[in-house]
């Protein structure tokens, strides 16, 4: 693209591309580069009620997120607390009825899983 009035050659030889401005200014062909005022109000008129839709679905989804990632640690907090529960059962019993224990547990969800899969 060639700058207002350099020469393309010259351009060329330099390696400068600029924007293409044309050859009549925008004034002398009767455009213009800003809305009028109606189209300004037409603009902010129609803006105005999709801006507004856009913020609330936009506040309502944050909401939304809020709410789960509240639920989501409520519910990571209870899975630990149960854990931390069953250890300290099975760390009350003593040794032989402790091995006793998370071995049948162990075949049980070992059966659950070969049930699965079959």
């Amino acid at each position: 693209m060639v700058a207002r009035g350099q020469s393309r050659a010259a351009a060329k030889a330099t390696g400068r591309t600029q924007a293409v401005t044309p050859e009549k200014p925008l004034e002398a062909t009767g455009a213009s580069l800003t809305p009028t005022s109606d189209n300004q109000e037409k603009v902010r008129h129609v803006n105005s009620p999709t801006r507004i839709i856009r913020a609330l679905l936009l506040a309502a989804a944050a909401a939304v997120l809020a709410a789960a990632a509240y639920q989501l640690r409520e519910k990571h907090q209870e899975a630990a607390l149960t854990v931390q529960n069953i250890h300290d059962q099975l760390d009350a019993l003593d040794p032989a009825t402790r091995a006793a224990v998370v071995a049948r547990l162990t075949s049980d969800e070992v059966k659950k899983v070969h049930g699965d899969l079959s």
